[in-house]
């Protein structure tokens, strides 16, 4: 699978660019789970830490902090986020079209029903087994509705 998503609104159509901007915003429940990370962390320099984290990558850092293995106060945070972050989508369906569509999986179903004169009602994906899998390579947080995806 590959863990590639654009969010640079720059390089995306008018209609994803505002979505893409849209997932970066922090909502409610990512605030109040912040307020409490900030409560909890005493040592200033972790405190600026994720200040920095939230400012340069607003709501998607905010999940991060939620994996169990990721831990705000450790120096690497910022670095340890750059590496994992895959992105974000608004649905779990849309993040696993996207990655059929990145494996170029889409195209070879296609083929191979234009090909075998197979009717598109007869086969098809079966998403649920497919996010069983993205899961084994991906940790996916939910948070104020957008699905934010980091490689394991």
């Amino acid at each position: 699978m590959n863990p590639e998503h654009n969010t640079n609104p720059e390089q995306q159509s008018p209609s994803t660019a505002s979505e893409a901007e849209a997932h970066l915003t922090p909502g409610p429940e990512t605030m109040k789970l912040l307020t409490v990370d900030l409560e909890r962390i005493s040592d200033v320099e972790a405190r600026f830490r994720l200040f920095e984290g939230i400012i340069s990558h607003g709501a998607p850092f905010a999940a991060f902090l939620r994996l169990p293995v990721v831990a705000a106060e450790e120096p690497s945070v910022i670095e340890r986020f750059n590496h994992s972050y895959a992105g974000s989508w608004p649905s779990l369906e849309r993040f696993l079209h996207d990655q059929l569509e990145s494996l170029g999986w889409h195209e070879i179903l296609d083929a191979l029903r234009r090909d075998h004169g197979i009717g598109p009602d007869v086969l098809d994906w079966n998403f649920d087994g497919f996010l069983v899998q993205a899961r084994e390579v991906f940790d996916i947080i939910e948070l104020d509705g957008w699905h934010h995806v980091f490689a394991k």
